[in-house]
Protein backbone atom coordinates (compact mmCIF):
# COMPACT_ATOMS: atom_id res chain seq x y z
CA UNK A 1 0.00 0.00 0.00
CA UNK A 2 2.92 2.27 -0.73
CA UNK A 3 1.99 5.95 -1.07
CA UNK A 4 -1.57 4.99 -0.45
CA UNK A 5 -4.14 7.54 -1.34
CA UNK A 6 -1.84 10.42 -2.31
CA UNK A 7 -4.20 10.82 -5.25
CA UNK A 8 -7.07 12.08 -3.13
CA UNK A 9 -6.80 15.82 -3.74
CA UNK A 10 -10.44 16.86 -4.42
CA UNK A 11 -13.60 15.52 -2.79
CA UNK A 12 -17.07 16.82 -3.62
CA UNK A 13 -19.25 18.39 -0.93
CA UNK A 14 -22.39 16.58 0.14
CA UNK A 15 -25.09 17.11 -2.47
CA UNK A 16 -27.47 19.92 -1.63
CA UNK A 17 -25.71 20.99 1.58
CA UNK A 18 -25.36 24.73 2.25
CA UNK A 19 -22.53 25.86 4.54
CA UNK A 20 -21.72 29.19 6.15
CA UNK A 21 -17.97 28.61 6.03
CA UNK A 22 -16.00 29.09 2.81
CA UNK A 23 -13.83 25.99 2.65
CA UNK A 24 -13.33 25.62 -1.09
CA UNK A 25 -10.22 27.81 -1.13
CA UNK A 26 -8.30 25.13 0.81
CA UNK A 27 -8.41 22.90 -2.26
CA UNK A 28 -5.59 24.81 -3.95
CA UNK A 29 -3.37 24.06 -0.92
CA UNK A 30 -3.78 20.29 -1.08
CA UNK A 31 -0.82 20.02 -3.44
CA UNK A 32 1.25 22.79 -1.86
CA UNK A 33 3.43 21.46 0.95
CA UNK A 34 4.31 24.96 2.12
CA UNK A 35 0.64 25.58 2.93
CA UNK A 36 -0.21 22.36 4.77
CA UNK A 37 0.55 23.50 8.32
CA UNK A 38 -0.96 26.97 7.93
CA UNK A 39 -4.08 25.47 6.34
CA UNK A 40 -4.46 23.05 9.23
CA UNK A 41 -4.06 25.88 11.72
CA UNK A 42 -6.66 27.97 9.90
CA UNK A 43 -9.14 25.11 9.80
CA UNK A 44 -8.73 24.54 13.52
CA UNK A 45 -9.63 28.18 14.14
CA UNK A 46 -12.70 27.83 11.92
CA UNK A 47 -14.10 24.83 13.79
CA UNK A 48 -16.00 26.85 16.44
CA UNK A 49 -17.79 28.65 13.62
CA UNK A 50 -19.18 25.45 12.10
CA UNK A 51 -22.95 25.72 12.45
CA UNK A 52 -23.89 22.04 12.09
CA UNK A 53 -22.57 18.51 12.29
CA UNK A 54 -22.34 18.45 8.50
CA UNK A 55 -20.22 21.58 8.46
CA UNK A 56 -17.96 20.31 11.25
CA UNK A 57 -17.39 17.16 9.25
CA UNK A 58 -16.38 19.23 6.21
CA UNK A 59 -13.77 20.98 8.35
CA UNK A 60 -12.55 17.79 9.99
CA UNK A 61 -11.91 15.83 6.80
CA UNK A 62 -9.75 18.65 5.47
CA UNK A 63 -7.85 18.71 8.76
CA UNK A 64 -7.36 14.95 8.44
CA UNK A 65 -6.07 15.36 4.89
CA UNK A 66 -3.50 17.98 5.86
CA UNK A 67 -2.39 15.95 8.90
CA UNK A 68 -1.92 12.91 6.64
CA UNK A 69 0.14 14.91 4.17
CA UNK A 70 2.26 16.49 6.90
CA UNK A 71 2.90 13.03 8.31
CA UNK A 72 4.02 11.74 4.93
CA UNK A 73 6.57 14.55 4.69
CA UNK A 74 8.27 13.67 7.99
CA UNK A 75 11.62 11.90 8.00
CA UNK A 76 11.33 10.05 11.31
CA UNK A 77 8.86 7.19 11.73
CA UNK A 78 7.83 8.41 15.17
CA UNK A 79 6.94 11.82 13.74
CA UNK A 80 4.98 10.23 10.93
CA UNK A 81 2.93 8.24 13.43
CA UNK A 82 2.11 11.32 15.49
CA UNK A 83 0.63 13.06 12.48
CA UNK A 84 -1.17 10.00 11.13
CA UNK A 85 -2.79 9.48 14.52
CA UNK A 86 -3.90 13.11 14.49
CA UNK A 87 -5.39 12.54 11.06
CA UNK A 88 -7.24 9.47 12.30
CA UNK A 89 -8.61 11.45 15.26
CA UNK A 90 -9.76 14.35 13.06
CA UNK A 91 -11.53 11.98 10.68
CA UNK A 92 -13.13 10.13 13.59
CA UNK A 93 -14.48 13.39 15.01
CA UNK A 94 -15.86 14.22 11.59
CA UNK A 95 -17.54 10.81 11.35
CA UNK A 96 -19.13 11.40 14.73
CA UNK A 97 -20.36 14.83 13.64
CA UNK A 98 -21.79 13.49 10.38
CA UNK A 99 -21.80 9.68 9.93
CA UNK A 100 -22.75 10.08 6.26
CA UNK A 101 -19.73 12.19 5.29
CA UNK A 102 -17.83 10.01 2.83
CA UNK A 103 -14.74 12.23 2.90
CA UNK A 104 -14.27 11.67 6.63
CA UNK A 105 -14.57 7.93 6.07
CA UNK A 106 -12.08 8.08 3.23
CA UNK A 107 -9.48 10.03 5.18
CA UNK A 108 -9.94 7.85 8.23
CA UNK A 109 -9.12 4.96 5.91
CA UNK A 110 -6.19 6.82 4.34
CA UNK A 111 -4.55 7.81 7.64
CA UNK A 112 -4.89 4.27 8.98
CA UNK A 113 -3.30 2.99 5.79
CA UNK A 114 -0.34 5.31 6.19
CA UNK A 115 -0.03 4.60 9.90
CA UNK A 116 0.07 0.80 9.61
CA UNK A 117 2.78 1.02 6.97
CA UNK A 118 5.10 2.16 9.75
CA UNK A 119 4.27 -0.92 11.86
CA UNK A 120 4.55 -4.70 11.74
CA UNK A 121 2.62 -7.21 9.64
CA UNK A 122 -0.02 -7.95 12.30
CA UNK A 123 -0.84 -4.25 12.60
CA UNK A 124 -1.02 -3.97 8.83
CA UNK A 125 -3.48 -6.85 8.61
CA UNK A 126 -5.75 -5.43 11.32
CA UNK A 127 -5.47 -2.00 9.73
CA UNK A 128 -6.66 -3.36 6.39
CA UNK A 129 -9.77 -4.76 8.10
CA UNK A 130 -10.60 -1.30 9.46
CA UNK A 131 -9.93 0.32 6.10
CA UNK A 132 -12.23 -2.13 4.36
CA UNK A 133 -14.97 -1.33 6.88
CA UNK A 134 -14.65 2.37 6.00
CA UNK A 135 -14.85 1.59 2.29
CA UNK A 136 -17.76 -0.80 2.86
CA UNK A 137 -19.59 2.05 4.59
CA UNK A 138 -18.83 4.45 1.71
CA UNK A 139 -19.81 2.12 -1.13
CA UNK A 140 -22.14 -0.58 0.17
CA UNK A 141 -24.03 1.36 2.83
CA UNK A 142 -24.01 4.92 1.48
CA UNK A 143 -24.11 3.87 -2.18
CA UNK A 144 -21.26 6.04 -3.46
CA UNK A 145 -20.47 4.12 -6.64
CA UNK A 146 -19.37 7.36 -8.33
CA UNK A 147 -16.56 7.93 -5.83
CA UNK A 148 -13.31 7.49 -7.75
CA UNK A 149 -11.13 7.81 -4.64
CA UNK A 150 -12.88 4.92 -2.91
CA UNK A 151 -12.43 2.60 -5.90
CA UNK A 152 -8.77 3.61 -6.09
CA UNK A 153 -8.35 2.80 -2.40
CA UNK A 154 -9.87 -0.63 -2.89
CA UNK A 155 -7.58 -1.20 -5.86
CA UNK A 156 -4.54 -0.35 -3.75
CA UNK A 157 -5.60 -2.71 -0.98
CA UNK A 158 -6.37 -5.63 -3.26
CA UNK A 159 -3.18 -5.10 -5.25
CA UNK A 160 -0.78 -4.63 -2.35
CA UNK A 161 -2.30 -7.05 0.14
CA UNK A 162 -0.78 -10.54 -0.10
CA UNK A 163 -4.13 -12.25 0.52
CA UNK A 164 -6.20 -10.24 -1.94
CA UNK A 165 -6.56 -10.38 -5.74
CA UNK A 166 -4.66 -8.50 -8.45
CA UNK A 167 -7.50 -9.21 -10.87
CA UNK A 168 -10.00 -7.57 -8.51
CA UNK A 169 -7.56 -4.67 -8.13
CA UNK A 170 -7.58 -4.19 -11.91
CA UNK A 171 -11.38 -4.01 -11.85
CA UNK A 172 -11.37 -1.49 -9.00
CA UNK A 173 -8.77 0.68 -10.76
CA UNK A 174 -10.83 0.61 -13.96
CA UNK A 175 -13.86 1.73 -11.95
CA UNK A 176 -11.75 4.48 -10.36
CA UNK A 177 -10.70 5.79 -13.78
CA UNK A 178 -14.26 5.65 -15.11
CA UNK A 179 -15.47 7.81 -12.20
CA UNK A 180 -12.75 10.48 -12.20
CA UNK A 181 -14.60 13.84 -12.29
CA UNK A 182 -14.52 15.55 -15.66
CA UNK A 183 -11.58 17.88 -16.08
CA UNK A 184 -9.37 16.27 -13.45
CA UNK A 185 -6.08 14.52 -14.18
CA UNK A 186 -5.14 11.78 -11.75
CA UNK A 187 -1.89 10.37 -13.02
CA UNK A 188 -1.49 7.99 -10.10
CA UNK A 189 -4.74 6.14 -10.81
CA UNK A 190 -3.75 5.45 -14.41
CA UNK A 191 -0.27 4.46 -13.26
CA UNK A 192 -1.65 2.05 -10.67
CA UNK A 193 -3.90 0.38 -13.24
CA UNK A 194 -0.93 0.03 -15.58
CA UNK A 195 1.24 -1.47 -12.84
CA UNK A 196 -1.49 -3.88 -11.74
CA UNK A 197 -1.97 -5.03 -15.33
CA UNK A 198 1.77 -5.43 -15.83
CA UNK A 199 1.93 -7.50 -12.65
CA UNK A 200 -1.07 -9.67 -13.60
CA UNK A 201 0.50 -10.35 -17.00
CA UNK A 202 -2.35 -12.12 -18.79
CA UNK A 203 -1.96 -12.93 -22.47
CA UNK A 204 -4.56 -11.63 -24.93
CA UNK A 205 -6.04 -15.11 -25.16
CA UNK A 206 -6.39 -15.46 -21.41
CA UNK A 207 -7.91 -11.97 -21.16
CA UNK A 208 -10.69 -12.97 -23.56
CA UNK A 209 -11.48 -16.06 -21.50
CA UNK A 210 -11.27 -14.41 -18.08
CA UNK A 211 -13.16 -11.25 -19.07
CA UNK A 212 -15.92 -13.42 -20.57
CA UNK A 213 -16.19 -15.22 -17.24
CA UNK A 214 -16.35 -11.90 -15.39
CA UNK A 215 -19.02 -10.61 -17.77
CA UNK A 216 -21.22 -13.62 -17.02
CA UNK A 217 -20.88 -12.98 -13.31
CA UNK A 218 -21.57 -9.25 -13.74
CA UNK A 219 -24.71 -9.92 -15.78
CA UNK A 220 -25.94 -12.65 -13.42
CA UNK A 221 -25.77 -10.05 -10.63
CA UNK A 222 -25.69 -12.60 -7.81
CA UNK A 223 -23.52 -10.62 -5.42
CA UNK A 224 -23.92 -9.97 -1.74
CA UNK A 225 -22.91 -6.31 -2.11
CA UNK A 226 -21.66 -3.65 -4.52
CA UNK A 227 -17.97 -4.09 -3.75
CA UNK A 228 -18.18 -7.78 -4.56
CA UNK A 229 -19.92 -6.94 -7.84
CA UNK A 230 -17.31 -4.37 -8.81
CA UNK A 231 -14.55 -6.92 -8.22
CA UNK A 232 -15.50 -8.14 -11.72
CA UNK A 233 -16.12 -4.66 -13.16
CA UNK A 234 -13.58 -5.39 -15.87
CA UNK A 235 -16.12 -7.76 -17.40
CA UNK A 236 -19.00 -5.26 -17.41
CA UNK A 237 -18.78 -4.54 -21.15
CA UNK A 238 -16.85 -7.61 -22.25
CA UNK A 239 -13.53 -7.81 -24.08
CA UNK A 240 -14.77 -6.08 -27.26
CA UNK A 241 -14.71 -2.67 -25.58
CA UNK A 242 -12.11 -0.08 -26.67
CA UNK A 243 -10.76 1.97 -23.73
CA UNK A 244 -10.21 5.67 -24.40
CA UNK A 245 -6.43 5.18 -24.43
CA UNK A 246 -6.36 2.77 -27.37
CA UNK A 247 -7.88 2.09 -30.80
CA UNK A 248 -8.00 -1.67 -30.29
CA UNK A 249 -10.17 -3.84 -28.08
CA UNK A 250 -9.21 -5.47 -24.80
CA UNK A 251 -9.29 -8.80 -26.64
CA UNK A 252 -6.52 -7.66 -28.98
CA UNK A 253 -3.99 -6.78 -26.27
CA UNK A 254 -2.13 -8.56 -23.52
CA UNK A 255 -2.07 -7.04 -20.04
CA UNK A 256 1.43 -5.71 -20.52
CA UNK A 257 0.66 -4.24 -23.91
CA UNK A 258 -2.27 -2.34 -22.45
CA UNK A 259 -0.17 -1.25 -19.47
CA UNK A 260 2.33 0.47 -21.75
CA UNK A 261 -0.44 2.14 -23.77
CA UNK A 262 -2.03 3.46 -20.57
CA UNK A 263 1.24 5.04 -19.47
CA UNK A 264 1.75 6.68 -22.85
CA UNK A 265 -1.81 7.99 -22.73
CA UNK A 266 -1.59 9.49 -19.24
CA UNK A 267 1.82 10.96 -20.08
CA UNK A 268 0.21 12.89 -22.94
CA UNK A 269 -2.83 13.72 -20.81
CA UNK A 270 -0.64 15.24 -18.12
CA UNK A 271 1.51 17.20 -20.58
CA UNK A 272 -1.59 18.76 -22.15
CA UNK A 273 -3.33 19.48 -18.84
CA UNK A 274 -1.20 22.33 -17.55
CA UNK A 275 -1.27 20.80 -14.05
CA UNK A 276 1.70 22.07 -12.03
CA UNK A 277 1.26 20.52 -8.56
CA UNK A 278 4.20 18.74 -6.95
CA UNK A 279 2.30 15.51 -6.30
CA UNK A 280 1.15 15.12 -9.91
CA UNK A 281 4.64 16.04 -11.10
CA UNK A 282 6.10 13.24 -8.99
CA UNK A 283 3.54 10.78 -10.32
CA UNK A 284 4.34 11.94 -13.85
CA UNK A 285 8.03 11.24 -13.28
CA UNK A 286 7.18 7.74 -12.09
CA UNK A 287 5.24 7.21 -15.32
CA UNK A 288 8.32 8.25 -17.30
CA UNK A 289 10.49 5.90 -15.25
CA UNK A 290 8.14 2.97 -15.88
CA UNK A 291 7.98 3.67 -19.60
CA UNK A 292 11.77 3.63 -19.75
CA UNK A 293 11.93 0.44 -17.68
CA UNK A 294 9.24 -1.49 -19.56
Amino acid sequence: MKRLFVVFLTVLLAAGAVFALDLDHFTKNFDNAEKWQSSLDELEKLLPQAASGQEKAEVYWRMSLFACYIGSSQEKTADKRVWYEKGIDYAQLGMEADPTNRSCLLWHCACIGRDVQTKGLSSQLSGVDTMLKDLDRIINELGNTDYSEAWHALGEIYWRHPFKSTSSAVSFFRAAIDTIPKGEVRVVTYRCLAEALYSRNWSAKKRVSEIASMQKKWNADKFKNTIEKYSVYEGKNGSSVKPVWTTVTLADMSDRQEAKVILSYVKLLYERSGVTGSTEAKDYQEVLDLLAKW
